[in-house]
């Protein structure tokens, strides 16, 4: 087991701690936790992974005996072979997924990352709003508010034109 060089301290980064098992490493921080397995990485083949059908059970079960499932979720595929585990928040599906999982051919898990964020506080709810008062919204405050977006063209093939920011 290793933690890192940095100092800590008031102003100081936490530690983060990795330990080591043959092939298998086990990173963990306050933010999130990192396990990978060289062995089975190895027997990966990226271009054809194993389906979802398949490797979404063995991810859940893995992650069942560990007790990092012990909040409300959905499991989906990612579309290239991770199995995404995304929180539920009051019924509601959260956009990036708390904890993803591969898993090779042989049904071993690959790696895992799961975001440790597990303080979820209700803080109030918000109505929805229209599409068009939305883009308003943006649209009344972009540079204001620093709010990062791209308009693309539609797939013609045409490339974007640059806007000038306003000064």
């Amino acid at each position: 087991t290793y933690t890192s060089d940095v100092a800590v301290g008031e102003d100081g980064p936490p530690p983060t701690y990795i330990a080591f098992d043959g092939a298998r490493t086990l990173r963990f921080d306050p933010w999130s936790i990192n396990y990978s397995d060289e062995a089975a990485a190895a027997n990966m083949d990226y271009e054809n992974p194993l389906p979802f059908e398949q490797s979404g059970p063995i991810a859940e079960a893995f992650l069942t005996q560990r007790g990092q499932l012990n909040f409300p979720y959905v499991m989906e595929s990612s579309g290239y072979g991770d199995v995404f585990f995304k929180r539920l928040v009051d019924g509601r599906v959260v956009n990036e997924p708390e904890i993803v999982v591969s898993v090779n051919q042989d049904g071993q898990v690959v790696y895992l990352y799961d975001n440790v964020t597990t303080d979820w506080q209700n803080v109030g709810s918000y109505p929805t709003i229209t599409a068009e008062a939305a883009w308003q919204r943006v649209l009344d405050g972009v540079f204001a508010n620093n709010i990062q977006y791209g308009i693309l063209p539609a797939e013609t093939g045409e490339q974007p034109i640059p806007v000038e920011e306003p000064a």
